[in-house]
């Protein structure tokens, strides 16, 4: 059985570009996953040592966070410095989201790549650059490194 969060789509074009989604569960770990928004066409990328469930899980619970204290969020510099915040921050910036449930029916998750923890974070920045997910092209605020995104 399937993760009913998991998007059944063959491939996502994200800005131009089309990805196959690479094979796994909601229990498959040291991976690079996207995060679909299905209310705008948006992506955001991400990377995890843990299972998929957990990571998309701490995503839900920054965007619950986000929706019962916003003011939190602004106090704590959370926008610059923790991109886990980002998929909740774009639906409440965005789409104007209010309700806790909006998260599981406007995001679909899908894995882009499972490798060795050692290349994670390069792996992450790599398919953040080729994809631009950063904003405004996408959801991802930070990029790995604190390096900028070049379009080449």
């Amino acid at each position: 059985m399937t993760c009913p969060a998991i998007s059944p789509s063959p491939i996502h074009r994200i800005n131009g570009k089309n990805i196959k989604p690479c094979s796994g569960t909601c229990t498959t770990y040291n991976i690079i996953y996207g995060l679909h928004c299905t209310l705008c066409d948006k992506y955001y990328v991400g990377r995890s040592v843990r299972r998929l469930a957990d990571r998309v899980s701490e995503h839900r619970q920054k965007y619950y966070q986000v929706v019962k204290d916003p003011d939190s969020v602004f106090k704590n510099n959370i926008r610059e410095e923790d991109d886990s915040y980002s998929p909740g921050l774009h639906l409440v910036d965005e789409h104007a989201a209010t309700e806790l449930n909006t998260f599981s029916f406007a995001y679909k998750v899908f894995l882009i790549d499972v490798c060795s923890p050692q290349v994670l974070e390069v792996r992450e920045y790599k398919y953040i650059h080729e994809l631009k997910t950063l904003k405004p092209f996408g959801i991802n605020t930070v990029s790995p490194f604190s390096l900028p995104i070049l379009d080449i």
